[in-house]
């Protein structure tokens, strides 16, 4: 079975951070939407309209560090992951469900209309997409 997600996109708003304790141990994740779009073209009249698509995106350690330092609104950035699905129950007790992209890598396409930097962020190195930053 394979849980992989490839993304190009515009960042939507700049990364924000948590961290999470656990006993001595640190880590941090930051979270951002991410836009991606594409145009459709009505069969019957030609006419074309833009669809906008949200993702929730999460990034964790050294990734999340990078993307803190790199990434800003506005910016398009390519990025690898997975999807994530998560249900709890709200205040009210109805069941509630939110899916994400965990990423384990992403590239700066541009940098806000100067020339592409295409820098590339791992959580592993040499091409590994592992996740071995599993949460606690």
């Amino acid at each position: 079975m394979i849980n992989r997600v490839i993304l190009v996109g515009r960042v939507g708003k700049d990364p924000q951070v948590k961290e999470f304790v656990k006993g001595d141990s640190v880590r941090q994740m930051v979270f951002f939407p991410l836009a991606t779009h594409e145009i459709i073209t009505d069969k019957h009249s030609g006419a074309k309209s833009e669809y906008t698509e949200w993702h929730s995106i999460e990034m964790w350690d050294k990734n999340a560090e990078n993307a803190l330092k790199i990434l800003k609104q506005g910016r398009v950035v390519y990025i690898e992951g997975k999807m994530k699905s998560e249900s709890w129950f709200d205040k009210n007790n109805m069941k509630r469900y939110s899916t994400k992209i965990k990423a384990t890598m992403f590239q700066v396409m541009s940098n806000l209309g100067t020339t592409p930097k295409n820098e590339t962020h791992s959580s592993g190195s040499g091409g590994d997409y592992s996740f071995p930053d599993e949460e606690f």
